[in-house]
């Protein structure tokens, strides 16, 4: 006999609980009443955690009680061996999560009894070739669908989300698509609020994908394949008028697209941006005039990139290979206060001319840069007095030049550990290069005794040095050497 393992967590009234049974919401075995009654295996495997001995005793006011299931089969259990009545009677189920392995099919059919459902996860399906129509009809209300994995699915039917549901959130996810997504998919649905649809293995998004829903606050999208692994697709061109008319709109996620000039036209609403492996051309992010935080991963700067996003407040650039940065390729950004780079693949600020134009930046950040053993130019930072806080941590740097921060007089931190500097003038903190408010930690492991002597002597009560095993604040002692 095959089992079929599920995971609930279980709401028991008070009638049914019994003295060593809380009355609340417990993590058990449970078993849906149609396979407790076709399986005898199942029943003395499963039942006695639910603190009965039989089947009778899985009573509807116990199943109508449950909140939140998870099917989880074991290998080799399809949701096939589900009939279309296991669901039936529960009324106040929420959550419902099921994770098939094997070839067996979703259907209208399948997903009902379950008037109260708002939340519905599926994940592996390969047996499916394409969404059917109303897969969710007898679901009222249903407001989030997550599906994972359906690596079979080459196609959705156009009525596919029709319904008397109200969706709030809609995400798929792994599904090698082939066909384009039919028209109209998503205006059945008005009150979506949060789209993402990654790996699809689709040819083009449609210009009007998102049309006419104004509650849509979140989108990411993502053309990539998974079959069912990752395989590399060439970047498609986004639709220009995409974002048009989407007065809620305020956070967009895009990987594996080419952006043009004009994609954001008519895109005000929106404050975060995060841009993955897409290809952009100076001017493309015109539009967005009240974005407030960018993600770049991947590919190169060049100067124009920002035009037309002045009121930026955070930038963060990621796993890229940026190579030397062009001067004044973040000239537009005056209003930026904060600029982080990660594994960002810097070889070169143009002697510091990369950071013109920003004037408003009070934080400057860089992780793991390993190209950087030159990146530090006397008055790099010239360009921003405002500057509070400076950290380049294990980013391969070897000098550190005086004056490299010089012109700062707001600068309260300076964390440079990570680096083993060959040699470190101890003028390089001194109060005319340095103010003296001004708490510095660096990799003390490089300095010999007499530098380290030096340093302190001049700002002992400010300096920290990073010993590697253990960390000496104020100067009140040497590293080991």
């Amino acid at each position: 006999m095959k089992y079929i393992f599920l995971a609930a967590l279980l709401s028991l009234p008070t009638a049914f609980a019994a003295a060593d049974v809380p009355n609340r919401n417990l993590s058990l075995k449970t078993s849906l009443r149609g396979l407790c009654e076709r399986s005898a295996t199942f029943q003395k495997a499963v039942i006695r955690r639910l603190y009965v001995k039989k089947c009778e005793e899985v009573t509807a006011a116990r199943i109508g009680a449950l909140k939140v299931l998870r099917l989880n089969p074991g290998p080799g259990i399809d949701v096939s061996q589900l009939a279309s009545d296991d669901f039936e009677g529960f009324e106040s189920l929420t959550i419902l999560e099921i994770d098939n392995n094997g070839d067996g099919r979703i259907t209208p059919e399948l997903l009902q009894g379950m008037p109260s459902l708002k939340e519905l996860t599926l994940n592996n399906f390969p047996g499916m070739t394409e969404f059917p129509e109303g897969l969710f009809r007898n679901l009222p209300e249903l407001e989030e669908v997550t599906l994972y994995n359906f690596i079979g699915v080459r196609s959705i039917a156009s009525g596919f989300l029709e319904g008397p549901l109200s969706l709030r959130e809609f995400q798929m996810n792994g599904l090698p698509l082939v066909n384009a997504l039919p028209a109209g998919l998503f205006q059945s649905q008005p009150s979506l609020e949060r789209i993402d649809i990654s790996d699809s293995g689709l040819p083009r998004f449609q210009s009007d994908l998102l049309r006419n829903l104004a509650k849509l606050t979140t989108v990411r999208l993502y053309i990539g394949n998974f079959t069912p692994k990752p395989v590399p697709m060439s970047p498609t061109e986004l639709p220009l008028d995409i974002f048009r008319d989407l007065p809620s709109l305020a956070n967009i996620s895009l990987v594996n697209l080419v952006i043009r000039p004009g994609t954001f036209a008519g895109s005000d609403s929106v404050r975060s941006l995060n841009l993955s492996a897409s290809k952009i051309v100076p001017g493309s992010l015109a539009g967005l005039r009240q974005l407030q935080t960018l993600d770049f991963w991947g590919g190169s700067l060049e100067a124009g990139y920002f035009q037309g996003v002045e009121n930026l407040q955070s930038l963060s650039i990621v796993h890229s290979k940026l190579g030397d940065l062009p001067p004044r390729v973040f000239a537009e950004l005056g209003s930026l206060k904060t600029l982080s780079f990660l594994i960002a693949g810097i070889t070169s600020f143009s002697n510091g001319e990369a950071l013109a134009g920003l004037r408003g930046l009070e934080s400057f950040e860089i992780l793991g840069n390993k190209t950087g053993v030159q990146l530090l130019t006397p008055g790099m930072f010239e360009h921003s007095p405002g500057l509070r806080k400076i950290k380049i941590r294990e980013s391969g740097l070897t000098v550190l030049p005086v004056g490299a921060f010089r012109g700062m007089p707001e600068l309260k931190l300076l964390d440079l550990v990570g680096h083993k500097f060959t040699n470190v003038d101890p003028q390089a903190f001194s109060p005319m290069n340095l103010v003296r408010s001004t708490m510095v930690y660096f990799d003390g492991k490089a300095p010999d005794r007499d530098t380290q002597e030096q340093i302190l002597a001049l700002h002992g009560n400010r300096i920290a040095f990073d010993c590697g095993e253990f960390t000496l604040f104020r100067g009140w002692q040497y590293c080991p050497l």
